[in-house]
């Protein structure tokens, strides 16, 4: 189980720490029992799990410095490789247009990162099996914005 610890902005400054159960309904048990052993700390507010970002990825990224304060996201593709027969679950390519080269390894961290947010954590595990990072966008692969994802999931779920 993954834990991740979010500061809040908003006026209060409060500190939400996240118990990421990976989709696992034991995990989540095991979360549930720890958040109701839990003291209540003032600024300290406990969830399990993140729920699916309403607005467009690039205000996401706007919004939060995933990869550095002075990269701007222009906009980021994918598209699916190959869906997994037995799991049902997507490998994607994806390409960031930004302003700054980062290292493979940079933009992977951060896109792992910015799927959770935005995809949240239950659909992320349950749907994503993997995903490689392009650097260049070949005029072969037909790329597709990142914000219509959730669409393409929510329809490989219907069939």
């Amino acid at each position: 189980m993954s834990i991740i610890i979010h500061f809040l902005n908003n006026g209060d400054e409060a500190i939400k720490l996240i118990f990421l159960p990976r989709a696992n309904y034991k995990l989540k048990a095991i979360a549930a029992r720890v958040i109701a052993a839990a003291p209540n700390i003032e600024p300290w507010q406990y969830e399990i799990g993140i729920k699916p970002y309403n607005h467009s990825v690039i205000s996401l990224c706007a919004e939060n410095n995933f990869i550095d304060s002075n990269t701007i996201v222009y906009q980021i593709y994918f598209a699916v490789k190959k869906i997994y027969i037995t799991s049902n679950k997507l490998h994607l390519l994806i390409y960031l247009e930004m302003n700054k080269q980062h290292s493979k390894a940079e933009l992977h961290q951060a896109m792992d990162s910015i799927l959770i947010w935005f995809l949240g954590d239950a659909f992320y595990y349950r749907h994503i099996s993997r995903f490689k990072i392009i650097r260049r966008k070949y005029s072969k692969i037909n790329f597709i914005p990142l914000d219509e994802l959730k669409n393409i999931i929510q329809y490989k779920a219907l069939n």
